[in-house]
């Protein structure tokens, strides 16, 4: 798509598109593959244009589709008794990014429909499906359990992935070198020669 400074264009709120421009920004340390074309966006700053803006949103939706946007790792700062309870809390955790990523789409007239976070563990899924209180999670502290609701409600959809393709695992296991690879190359990192 070819941005010129397009004089003649309808002009937008400058303090909308800055904000944008800003979140945009804080991406690109994550994602190097938009970092020229939000370069671009913010050489329009001062005066952006209609045309200016659906490049923003255009960004916005590339970035909507199945990539990784973000990832963190935090170790739980109590016991989990199984590992599916583990998983199941770390899902919780995942699902407040999700909902932070969606409302900073949403901002911007970009509609992300239902948003997948993938889980390793089918079990927890399972617990995020079921409403009814089991023996074996009703130990489990209520505020974690607002997964429910928003699998309930179509916001967030948890869908099993083998944990040979778990993305995230490259970040926070010891893998050996051939799944190391593997990850290193579903996330299109390349190896750089000295």
């Amino acid at each position: 798509m070819k941005v010129t400074k397009n004089e003649d264009g309808k002009t937008m709120d400058i303090s909308g598109y800055r904000s944008m421009i800003e979140n945009l920004f804080y991406l690109t340390a994550r994602r190097l593959d938009i970092a020229y074309s939000v370069g671009v966006c913010v050489r329009y700053q001062a005066d952006p244009k209609e045309s200016h803006l659906n490049l923003v949103k255009r960004i916005l939706k590339y970035i909507q589709g199945n990539n990784l946007l973000s990832w963190f790792s935090k170790k739980q700062n109590f016991v989990s008794i199984s590992t599916t309870e583990a998983e199941y809390i770390a899902s919780r955790s995942s699902c407040t990014q999700l909902l932070w990523m969606k409302q900073m789409l949403e901002e911007y007239d970009v509609k992300p429909g239902v948003m997948t976070l993938y889980c390793d563990n089918i079990s927890a899924i399972s617990i995020s499906k079921n409403p009814v209180q089991h023996n074996k999670t009703k130990h489990i502290d209520i505020r974690h359990h607002f997964i429910r609701e928003l699998v309930e409600d179509k916001v967030i959809k948890l869908e099993h992935i083998s944990t040979k393709r778990q993305m995230a695992n490259i970040f926070i296991k010891r893998l050996d070198v051939n799944q190391f690879e593997y990850l290193r190359t579903a996330l299109g990192l390349c190896v750089m020669d000295k």
